[in-house]
């Protein structure tokens, strides 16, 4: 990392005077004024886990889209996974949040709208443990990939490549996270990712086992991508493949 260093100059009045600067009366601040309110609009829809049923008590939440408007709105979601907002006045954005999933969201829109929402469960694990899950060829990072795993990239045609999760990792402090990858299908290829930092990190494909080693910090996240299943490519979305995720991890 590159050290950034500020150098402050610091100037006597009676230098000021001697160059004949002039001192001036403060320009009076220009009133900033809110954006004009919309007709009442209202919001409402259902939030559904991933290849699941409705979410109750998802808190679903409205935000104004510029600034100074008419403050935020939120509530939950019924047993049916149901929400609705009703009398916003502003152009917003519609977040979704519950503990054990990753957020989503929606926006920014004015006017009467009905929405649909997925949320996909979060696999947090600890470093020197062991997961097993599954993974589908419609499985989606949430939310912009910042990992630099380039996952779920989509070809010429606007096709989803492969399925792709992100598993957040806890090391409890920085130094050297390995994690192997292993899955009982040899038809099938799959990788694995550790990231590093924003698009920055370490990843390897191809068929199982799969291993790889990155120099990480207190916390990272473990891209795990369906790349081609028994043979196919692009990954079907209906297809799924049972993996076991080890990681071991060496502080420094």
């Amino acid at each position: 990392m590159t050290a950034v260093r500020t150098f402050v100059l610091h100037v006597s009045c009676a230098v000021l005077f001697a160059c004949g600067t002039q001192s001036t009366t403060p320009a009076t601040p220009s009133r900033v004024r809110p954006p004009d309110p919309l007709a009442p609009f209202t919001v409402s829809g259902m939030v559904r886990a991933y290849r699941g049923g409705p979410l109750s008590g998802v808190i679903v939440t409205a935000r104004p889209a510029v600034p100074l408007g008419n403050g935020i709105r939120s509530t939950h979601t019924n047993g049916d996974g149901y929400f609705r907002i009703d009398g916003l006045v502003d152009v917003v954005t519609i977040d979704a949040e519950r503990e054990g999933y990753f957020p989503t969201g929606y926006g920014a829109f004015a006017g009467d709208r009905v929405l649909s929402l997925t949320m996909s469960p979060r696999l947090d694990i600890s470093a020197n443990q062991t997961l097993t899950a599954t993974i589908w060829g419609d499985s989606e990072l949430s939310g912009e990939d910042d990992t630099g795993s380039n996952c779920g990239e989509h070809d010429s045609r606007g096709v989803h490549s492969n399925g792709c999760l992100a598993i957040p990792v806890t090391t409890g402090g920085a130094g050297t996270l390995t994690a192997r990858l292993t899955w009982n299908a040899s038809d099938t290829q799959m990788g694995v990712f550790v990231m590093t930092g924003f698009y920055a990190g370490q990843g390897v494909h191809g068929s199982s086992p799969l291993t790889v080693s990155a120099d990480v910090g207190f916390s990272t996240l473990i891209v795990i991508s369906l790349e081609r299943f028994r043979g196919f490519q692009p990954v079907p979305p209906s297809a799924s493949q049972v993996f076991e995720l080890t990681t071991s991890f060496v502080p420094r």
